[in-house]
């Protein structure tokens, strides 16, 4: 079995949104509350629904220009996560990234952390 080649981000911010909502309204509210933000190459959002089982990384944008309809459009380039039986742990954040081919740059496993510890 081969070893899934992992993207590396810098985890900017994390958002708690509601994710009735789809990921284009989530993040146009979110920039619209956070103005100055702004995703560069090589940095994530992380979206977390309000009910702390859905994480979204959110790690660029595509211009689109002339689509059909004829008017530009912003595309996310994004990897959601349903956590299964719970809500999240943030000590395992770095294992949510790695699940869905992200490695978070200065975040440490749980693992990691707890071999620290002992």
């Amino acid at each position: 079995m081969s070893k899934i080649q992992l993207r590396s981000v810098n985890l900017r911010q994390i958002a708690t949104v509601d994710f009735r909502k789809n990921e284009r309204t989530c993040w146009l509210e979110f920039v619209k509350k956070n103005p100055r933000f702004t995703l560069n190459s090589g940095d994530a959002l992380l979206l977390l629904s309000k009910s702390f089982n859905q994480l979204c990384f959110v790690y660029g944008t595509t211009e689109l220009r002339g689509t059909v309809s004829g008017l530009d459009s912003e595309v996310l380039t994004s990897l959601k996560l349903r956590i299964s039986g719970g809500t999240w742990n943030p000590l395992r954040l770095s294992e949510y990234a790695n699940s869905v081919g992200l490695e978070l740059i200065g975040i440490k496993s749980f693992a990691q952390r707890s071999e620290e510890l002992v």
